[in-house]
């Protein structure tokens, strides 16, 4: 829905499009780069965006006819000022929710064993499990981590199973993950070659993050660093951004990855989206 100046629009349906609302501001509380690429991608949203400090601040640059504001239903009937009405929002012919859920979901699975055609078995059941929780949650944008085979997974999952016209995913992060298994650059496996030649269907917002480990600048004591760093074959340049970070060292080895001070402060940083003072990663 959408909070707006009362007399603003005389749409008696209390329906309105976001071509309607494209002259006017879309007001944002202290909103960053993400959710104004969520807005405009996702949503639909065709404004300039004025962003406000507090909602307090928003509130008041509505009454002052200065922008409009979307919330979902519940949030927007709570906070409505006096002065504005409500409308539900259209994109086209389609009505436009916005809801937010913050909270983890892992999920693992009982025969996590190697293979391709294992990875493709373990994603359909991934895309089984990821409809059940939108269905019970109702989310419209996610994050994503994947620790070794969860990034295969995750992978498989982008490419064959998720649309992003209907969900958004806004960054993911694969740790460890061997794209081309236990073989050298020099040697494609058929995975390999599967993920560059359905590349063209991964999110194009998304922004990936790629993180490796080495006990020795070859491997990480179990797979050919040249496996992990392969991930940039299709996804760089076919998501929004690609970034490739390594760790060396005593907590570089691959189990150890996801115990590492270092790589629980990515993820800190880029998923969870806070910023540790005095704990800054050596990329």
């Amino acid at each position: 829905m959408i909070s707006v100046a009362q007399n603003r629009f005389n749409n008696h349906d209390k329906k309105i499009t976001t071509d309607q609302l494209s002259s006017l501001a879309c007001i944002m509380v202290a909103a960053d780069e993400d959710e104004k690429s969520y807005y405009r991608d996702v949503l639909g949203i065709k404004s300039d965006f004025v962003i406000a400090k507090t909602v307090d601040e928003a509130k008041l640059l509505i009454v002052l006819q200065q922008g409009y504001l979307v919330a979902n239903e519940r949030t927007i009937r709570e906070m409505q000022p006096e002065g504005t009405q409500l409308f539900y929002l259209f994109n086209g012919h389609t009505q436009l929710f916005q809801n937010y859920y913050a909270y983890w979901k892992v999920v693992s699975f009982e025969h996590n064993h190697d293979g391709y055609s294992n990875i493709k078995q373990q994603a359909r059941m991934f895309n089984t499990a990821f409809n059940q929780l939108k269905r019970q949650y109702n989310f419209n944008n996610f994050k994503g981590i994947g620790h070794s085979n969860g990034g295969l997974i995750y992978t498989y999952f982008l490419e064959h199973y998720f649309n992003e016209r209907q969900i958004w995913i806004k960054r993911l992060m694969t740790i460890g993950s061997p794209y081309n298994f236990a073989e050298p650059d020099n040697r494609r496996t058929e995975m390999l070659s599967d993920f560059i030649k359905y590349r063209n269907k991964l999110p194009k917002n998304l922004q990936m993050y790629s993180v490796a480990g080495s006990e020795n600048y070859v491997e990480d004591g179990l797979v050919p660093l040249s496996s992990f760093l392969s991930g940039k074959y299709f996804y760089q340049g076919a998501v929004k951004h690609y970034t490739q970070i390594t760790f060396t060292g005593r907590l570089a080895q691959h189990s150890a990855l996801p115990q590492n001070n270092e790589v629980l402060a990515l993820i800190r940083r880029y998923i969870l989206g806070s910023r540790p003072a005095n704990n800054q990663p050596n990329n």
